[in-house]
């Protein structure tokens, strides 16, 4: 952020349908139906207009496929 990068957290729209979106930070917080506090801000970014996605994982196999627990959302 000191060098001009903004960031940006992921906010789930639709837990059915499994879409996310991403959200500025620095806003008011909200709880999703999961109780994680996520952006509760209008404004949204779709994945691909990011230049870096960092995600949380536990492992990944040998052909870099993400195994981890979790919703599928990443």
């Amino acid at each position: 952020m000191r060098r001009g990068a903004s960031v940006w957290l992921p906010r789930i729209e639709s837990a059915r349908a499994g879409r996310m979106v991403f959200a500025p930070t620095g806003g008011p917080l909200r709880r999703n139906a999961y109780g994680i506090a996520e952006p509760a801000t209008a404004q949204r970014l779709a994945a691909r207009w990011l230049h870096l996605v960092l995600v949380p994982l536990v492992a990944v196999d040998q052909g870099g496929t993400r195994l981890g627990m979790g919703g599928g959302y990443y």
